[in-house]
This record gives structure tokens, C-alpha cells and sequence, in this order.
């Protein structure tokens, strides 16, 4: 059976990802893109993996999957760093989010449902 190919349009973080994980499967691949590889989109990004910051009131099916992505990240990105020999910059650091009106606490505590979350009510200074 000859080999099969795959071309992606694309050579940012998604599309060298997938090249990567297509190639370790066999496949015959080709990046087509049209200036910088990791450049367009995947600079301007900053290479954040923040599910948490991303999700509405009600998580949804794409939210678990980045929430399941984020889980896989470091296990991949050592993949990587061994294939490639080269060293992978990654750092687990978390996310600050910011909320700047008075009835939030409900919210916060929807949003977040149950993940660590830090409020200072501005009357008051209390901690919740």
C-alpha cells in the first residue's frame, strides 16, 4: 500500500503540531506557508493554553476539550523536546483574572465552579 500524504496549509503552532503528529503516524507531509513558520497568528497569541479564562457561564463541549488539551500539554511538549532535540520553553504558571464590578461574587463562583478563586470585595476588603 503506497504511503499517504498530507498537506496543510498552515505552518503555525496547529499546523506544525499536526505535521509532527500526522508524521509520527506515517504519513507523508507538506507545510504550505506563506511567510514564517510560527509566525501570523501563533506570535501574536503569545502561546497561552488558558481554558479557564476562555469559558462562558456553562462549560461546553470545546471547553473540555481544552480543559483536556491543557492536562496533555506537558507530556506532548516532552515529546517533542526529545524528538527535536531542542529545548521547548513552557511554563505552568496559571491565570489573574480581573473583575472590576461590585456584585461579582455569584458569577465568579459560577464561572469558576469550584476551581480556586481569590475576590476583594472593594467595600469592606473581605476575602472570599
Amino acid at each position: 500500500m503506497p504511503q499517504q500524504s498530507i498537506n496543510i496549509v498552515g505552518g503555525g503552532v496547529i499546523g506544525l503540531s499536526i505535521a509532527f503528529e500526522a508524521r509520527r503516524r506515517g504519513y507523508d507531509v507538506r507545510i504550505f506557508e506563506k511567510s514564517a513558520f510560527g509566525g501570523q497568528a501563533s506570535g501574536a497569541a503569545a502561546g497561552m493554553l488558558a481554558p479557564y479564562a476562555e469559558v462562558e457561564e456553562d462549560p461546553d463541549d470545546f471547553f473540555v476539550l481544552c480543559q483536556d488539551s491543557l492536562r496533555l500539554f506537558p507530556d506532548w511538549k516532552d515529546d517533542i523536546q526529545s524528538v527535536s532535540e531542542q529545548p521547548f520553553e513552557y511554563t505552568a504558571s496559571g491565570s489573574l483574572t480581573v473583575f472590576f464590578m461590585k456584585p461579582i461574587s455569584w458569577l465568579l463562583k459560577r464561572r469558576w465552579n469550584g476551581k480556586v478563586a481569590l475576590v476583594l470585595k472593594q467595600n469592606g476588603g473581605t476575602i472570599i
